[in-house]
């Protein structure tokens, strides 16, 4: 999220590469930590969120879920 960012606000650069993964890789998997996940659109565009900070909202249930589960 962070590449994207910077591109945003770095006059020059159009493209940022965004690695797609496996095809069982899908957005819920790969960023089961953000509230929404992000998503390419039907022409490979991302929007970037305007929240403040980092631009992404933290689901703060899921990252306890997974620190209890590696706690032990």
């Amino acid at each position: 999220m962070a590449n994207l960012q910077l591109t945003a606000v770095t006059a020059g650069d159009a493209y940022v590469e965004w690695s797609l993964g496996a095809p069982e890789l899908t957005p819920e998997r790969r960023d089961y930590l953000l509230k929404p996940p992000s998503e390419l659109d039907s022409e490979g565009g991302f929007t970037l969120p305007f929240a403040p900070g980092r631009g992404f909202e933290l689901n703060e249930l899921v990252a306890e879920l997974r620190a209890l589960a590696h706690a032990g």
